[in-house]
């Protein structure tokens, strides 16, 4: 990192703001196939602009049929069609822009989460901030580059 970068320091310094978000009334199968396209692991679910949940790769993988099941195809087509509203998680721990990124890290790693979305007061999503992010920032300041995985 250079010495004209400046360190983010803040949630909103490193936060994702262009952050793909779902309805709580959209298919799993939407879901699924959106994060094999777009590839990303954590989808808030928004009403009005306003965060009401969140579905992980991990819920996602928890509402599907085992693999090892001979009706496995016929169960996922039937889970596909169910709202994301049924697995959405519905009490997510959020933070605000302003916060420090080390307080976000520990609540992060204490929780064991994968990401943390930024609301404003009212519950407003305003972007996300996940473990790659800090991933991403430790290589920076460790000195190396690191290229977007393809799309």
């Amino acid at each position: 990192m250079s010495d004209s970068t400046k360190l983010p320091t803040t949630l909103g310094d490193l936060m994702t703001r262009d952050v793909i978000t779902g309805r709580a009334d959209e298919p799993i199968e939407d879901l699924r196939i959106g994060m094999e396209r777009y590839r990303f692991r954590h989808l808030p679910i928004v009403e009005d602009g306003k965060l009401i949940g969140l579905v992980t790769r991990s819920d996602l993988l928890h509402a599907s049929s085992t693999w090892l099941s001979d009706a496995a195809a016929a169960r996922d087509a039937l889970i596909g069609k169910q709202p994301l509203g049924k697995i959405m998680q519905r009490e997510v721990i959020t933070m605000r822009p302003d916060e420090p990124l080390l307080d976000a890290a520990k609540v992060m790693w204490e929780g064991q989460l994968g990401c943390v979305p930024v609301t404003d007061d009212e519950n407003n999503l305003l972007g996300i901030v996940t473990t790659t992010d800090f991933l991403k920032l430790a290589v920076q300041l460790l000195g190396g580059k690191i290229k977007d995985p393809p799309t």
